[in-house]
C-alpha cells in the first residue's frame, strides 16, 4: 500500500514509467504490476487519469 501511495504521488510529475521506477527505487516490472492494480481498483486506464486522481484526492498539488 505504501508503494502505491508513492506511485500516486509521483504520477503528477509527468515522468515516464521507467523514470518513475528509477526514482522510486523499484524494478520497472514491479511498477507495472502496481499500476495495473491501481488502475483496476480506481477504474482508470492511464497515468494522466492517475495524476488527475492524485490532485483530486490531495496527494499532489498542481
Amino acid at each position: 500500500m505504501e508503494d502505491e501511495v508513492r506511485i500516486i504521488k509521483i504520477s503528477i510529475k509527468g515522468l515516464s514509467r521507467k523514470d518513475m521506477a528509477d526514482k522510486l527505487g523499484m524494478k520497472f516490472e514491479t511498477l507495472k504490476a502496481h499500476l495495473t492494480d491501481i488502475f483496476f481498483r480506481l477504474g482508470i486506464h492511464s497515468i494522466f487519469q492517475l495524476a488527475l486522481y492524485a490532485v483530486k484526492m490531495g496527494y499532489a498539488v498542481m
